[in-house]
């Protein structure tokens, strides 16, 4: 890869192929041209005399030529790094992406499977509640207790229903996302 926007069609998604065509390198005209343009034979040819004046611009075009070389190598350098910097952040934000998808899924069902639950001991508080009312309702209708001790057994059943309901409701549990997508990675320890 060249540059880091050929990178990012690679990772949107554009065939490795179409990307590999389009930065295959130099065509040969493109090629031959820069070989010829970094030629020092192109600014002075050579000389036996290694203290003239075209021996001396051969000698300052090489020079030229090499570094001209090597800033076109840095700049391929800087390239290849950019483009591994995109492909790595790109890679990261997609494993961020799925875990957050993941997590969103799993406190989703928690939240279903946390009302479900309290639904439940709700519905078995209730059915308790009116077992004990019918039950004290069977008792007066027998008479085996005073009406005023029945009407205030049905008031402590129906308060103790009230309590034991607030308590269910006040039970929350909660799951910090945040807590759950701090994850830290450890060496394992290494004895001297």
């Amino acid at each position: 890869m060249n540059s880091p926007k050929q990178a990012l069609e690679l990772v949107l998604g554009k065939s490795v192929s179409d990307v590999t065509m389009k930065t295959g390198g130099l065509t040969a005209t493109q090629k031959e041209d820069l070989e010829k343009k970094s030629d020092p034979g192109f600014v002075a040819g050579k000389s036996r005399n290694p203290f003239s004046l075209q021996s001396k611009m051969r000698r300052a075009a090489e020079q030229s030529a090499f570094e001209g070389r090597l800033e076109i190598f840095k700049d391929q350098i800087q390239a290849v790094r950019k483009s591994n910097e995109l492909l790595n952040r790109a890679a990261i934000a997609q494993v961020a992406v799925a875990a957050e998808t993941f997590l969103t899924g799993l406190v989703a069902d928690a939240e279903r499977i946390k009302h479900s639950v309290k639904q439940d001991a709700i519905d078995g508080l209730t059915d308790r509640l009116e077992q004990k009312l019918i039950d004290l309702d069977g008792r007066r209708k027998r008479g085996v207790l005073p009406t005023d001790m029945i009407e205030a057994l049905q008031e402590r059943a129906i308060g103790d229903f009230a309590v034991a309901a607030a308590k269910v409701i006040e039970v929350d549990v909660v799951f910090a996302k945040d807590k759950l997508l701090s994850i830290e990675f450890s060496s394992p320890k290494k004895e001297a």
